[in-house]
């Protein structure tokens, strides 16, 4: 037969020295990089930013066509009725 016991949370542990900070950065040790590994990280974030921009000109573009697509759609009924 197997027994199992209730066990009580144990209190006996100490609590943590410091507490988290609010901010994650301040938590970890700042890294330096070589200028090499610095200077491919940057072309890598200009990179993605580029995409990011070139992402939203489109979906912009997008917008601005269904727009003028009612608009157009509008100026033809007005000009049907006529």
């Amino acid at each position: 037969m197997i027994r199992l016991r209730d066990e009580a949370a144990s209190t006996s542990h100490s609590p943590p020295s410091q507490l988290p900070s609010a901010s994650s950065r301040e938590d970890r040790p700042e890294v330096t990089l070589p200028p090499r590994k610095r200077q491919d990280m940057d072309e890598i974030y200009t990179i993605l930013d580029d995409e990011q921009t070139e992402r939203q000109l489109l979906a912009g573009r997008l917008n601005m066509l269904f727009r003028d697509r009612r608009a157009h759609a509008y100026t033809h009924q007005l000009m049907e009725t006529e």
